[in-house]
């Protein structure tokens, strides 16, 4: 994994921690969606589905970007055999 990989990777996961600190709450309307910090006074009503759907985004499109960037350097590698 090359430098650029792991800073990918370090922003990918970044993100992914301050979703969980930071979930998305349902409230009384429907639809309407807040976030507040996981650990306040208040116990969250989470949206877990919502949660669940902006990790696997993140997920993705981490992967796809360190999926990309190795890409990039097999192609110099190739040009060698």
């Amino acid at each position: 994994m090359n430098k650029k990989q792991k800073i990918i990777m370090w922003v990918g996961i970044s993100i992914f921690v301050l979703m969980g600190l930071f979930p998305p709450n349902s409230s009384s309307r429907f639809g309407d969606v807040s976030y507040d910090f996981l650990l306040s006074t208040d116990p969250p009503d989470l949206a877990l589905a919502h949660l669940t759907i902006q990790w696997i985004i993140v997920f993705v499109l981490t992967a796809g970007a360190i999926y990309s960037i190795k890409g990039s350097k097999n192609v110099s590698s190739e040009k060698d055999t």
